[in-house]
């Protein structure tokens, strides 16, 4: 039978010996009072017999002592109150100590409670110690407590150093307390500078990080893995405080492996900012390539940005636009973005333009359905309206497709296309419709095309 304590006094100390469930019941009430900072209940706990007090204050709850969950907590005078009956260096099952709880929450009562009874070199499984768990959150009073009787010369399991840390801390005062302590130069198992690391903060610090380790550092290496540099890191995290502090001394036009640039990762990722930044003291081809990036990841407000200094009919390596990237594979979530990128595009770009593979814009349209075609199908000609609908003719059309829509798709290859053909439908129910003549609407159409064509856009590049 299940054997429960009455809180209100007293645990019974045979019931905690004896009983798992009371066992259980106690610690998990001790737990509680210690994230709460009860520490009259701690104390009324811990006033049993001394090997009661320790079996209790030892049994873990969710992988911790009680010890463990007031450091995590902050609560101070718990931690004094269970220190006598625990084992300070006792840790979790990812090898974390009371200290290092206390150190990586920043709860500096707490860690100078710990400090004297505690191993501050310690180790949990990522080889990081109290002191780095404090840097890596940036808690200056925490590290500044625990340096004095620290290891300041061995990296973490990940090869980071105590200054790579402080650098993707983005606090600049622990940046500092760590700068004796570290090579800016070394580099962790991806090859990661110091410096590539305060590149990849979001905070508000992370830029003058970036100012203090400008001077030390090289600041267009690049890590070993894409072979992304520091100015690549803040123009994709969209740090933009972070790319005016490194642009200067940057290659902005640099590559990676995938042979993207930093305004190519600005782009992507919609960081309006940094495109606008990043665009001024960018190459003419990397902005082409920026361009496709911003309509393959459905960023209209980046596409907008680029347009007027990149062209448009521009191709990759494999001989497709940034229009083709816009109608391709939308999630389903940017419908309305990968619309607005097409209505963008479509009047500015080359929409007969063939891959190697004979594929074009207007076949990517009519693979994604009737209202993706119709955004692109008035600026193909007679004869790109044909080649697509050879490739992709209506009894090939995916069989999702109603017949209706089917039927829909083949008047492209007469004089209206799509937009005649909704119209029809629209003045069906009338009595004396008013159609436009076929030839009339086919020589507008035309006319609206030539006059796309005739707009002032620079050459393709390669």
């Amino acid at each position: 039978m299940r054997q429960s304590l009455d809180l209100s006094g007293l645990p019974n100390a045979f019931e905690i010996h004896t009983s798992p469930n009371a066992l259980a019941d106690a610690a998990r009430a001790l737990h509680k009072a210690c994230e709460s900072g009860n520490v009259d209940e701690v104390d009324r706990m811990m006033s049993l017999d001394e090997k009661t007090a320790r079996k209790l204050a030892q049994h873990p709850v969710a992988d911790m002592t009680a010890l463990q969950a007031a450091a995590e907590a902050g609560q101070a005078r718990c931690v004094e109150a269970l220190l006598p009956h625990s084992n300070p260096n006792s840790a979790t099952n990812s090898g974390e100590t009371a200290l290092m709880l206390a150190a990586q929450q920043g709860h500096l009562d707490c860690v100078l409670a710990l400090l004297p009874v505690s191993d501050p070199n310690a180790r949990c499984r990522e080889e990081r110690t109290a002191l780095m768990k404090a840097v890596f959150v940036g808690n200056a009073p925490c590290v500044e407590a625990l340096l004095p009787r620290s290891d300041t010369s061995r990296p973490d399991a990940w090869g980071k150093t105590l200054l790579m840390h402080a650098a993707a801390s983005g606090d600049s005062e622990t940046l500092r307390l760590m700068l004796p302590f570290g090579d800016p130069h070394a580099r962790d198992r991806d090859g990661s500078t110091a410096l590539m690391l305060a590149a990849t903060g979001e905070e508000a610090g992370s830029a003058e990080c970036i100012r203090i380790l400008l001077p030390l550092s090289d600041v267009k290496a690049a890590d070993s893995v894409n072979h992304d540099t520091a100015l690549m890191t803040s123009a994709q995290i969209g740090n933009v405080e972070s790319v005016l502090a490194l642009l200067p001394h940057s290659d902005p036009n640099a590559i990676n492996a995938d042979g993207r640039s930093a305004l190519a990762f600005a782009a992507a990722e919609g960081n309006e900012a940094c495109v606008r930044a990043l665009v001024p003291l960018t190459c003419r081809h990397e902005c082409d390539m920026a361009l496709i990036d911003a309509a393959q990841y459905k960023q209209p407000g980046c596409v907008r940005e680029l347009i007027p200094h990149a062209d448009p009919k521009a191709v990759r390596p494999n001989g497709t636009t940034a229009l083709m990237w816009a109608i391709n594979q939308p999630n389903p979530f940017q419908a309305a973005a990968r619309d607005e990128c097409i209505a963008l595009l479509a009047p500015i770009s080359d929409v007969n333009h063939q891959t190697p593979e004979g594929d074009t814009a207007l076949k990517e349209a009519l693979a994604q359905g009737p209202r993706i075609t119709d955004l692109v199908a008035r600026f193909a000609d007679s004869d790109g309206r044909r080649l697509a609908l050879d490739k992709f003719s209506a009894d090939k059309l995916p069989q999702t497709y109603a017949a209706h829509e089917r039927e829909v798709l083949s008047q492209l290859l007469h004089p209206g296309g799509f937009s005649a053909h909704r119209a029809a439908d629209a003045t069906a129910a009338q009595s004396e419709p008013d159609e436009q003549p076929h030839e009339q609407a086919r020589v507008a159409r035309a006319e609206d095309f030539d006059a796309s064509r005739r707009s002032p856009r620079r050459g393709m590049r390669l």
